[in-house]
């Protein structure tokens, strides 16, 4: 899938995201005057990590998305996982992830849960890895794999 395609897909799923979280109290997970900390609930800390994004404190993003993706949190994980491919707050790592898309891959979903845009998104980015291959490890270029993936997200969830 063209970059773009899968930027305007991304960006979809953060629209939603955004919506959810404009209503959502402000609170600073990591900060200890806050009503939020690191040992709050997985969407608490990824609640506090996009408001932290989207306020451009990206290394406190980071943090919370860390410790809600240890707790198992889908969207967390995915978020990271961008993070990393895009070099946006973290050192680019494409190897990191696609390690982490690939988890949120093995977990699978149930079409129309609230997890499934994170989860095809991980996918599409699973697809690309696979189609361009990650110079300098093991994930060499697959096209049958990066296939097997275009046809399970548009046959599954509908994504062209």
């Amino acid at each position: 899938m063209p970059k773009l395609a899968l930027t305007k897909l991304s960006g979809i799923v953060l629209g939603a995201a955004l919506v959810v979280l404009a209503t959502a109290p402000a609170a600073f997970a990591l900060d200890p005057n806050a009503s939020v900390s690191k040992e709050a609930g997985p969407f608490d800390l990824f609640r506090h990590g996009f408001k932290a994004y989207r306020e451009g404190n990206k290394e406190e993003a980071v943090e919370a998305y860390r410790y809600a993706a240890e707790m198992g949190h889908t969207g967390s994980r995915w978020a990271l996982a961008t993070m990393y491919a895009d070099g946006d707050g973290v050192a680019q790592n494409d190897l990191e992830a696609f390690k982490i898309y690939s988890e949120i891959a093995s977990q699978g979903v149930e079409p129309g849960s609230e997890d499934t845009g994170f989860f095809v998104n991980a996918l599409l980015a699973l697809a690309d890895y696979y189609r361009h291959g990650i110079p300098g490890t093991a994930v060499k270029t697959d096209l049958t794999q990066a296939r097997q993936i275009y046809f399970q997200v548009a046959s599954t969830f509908g994504v062209a």
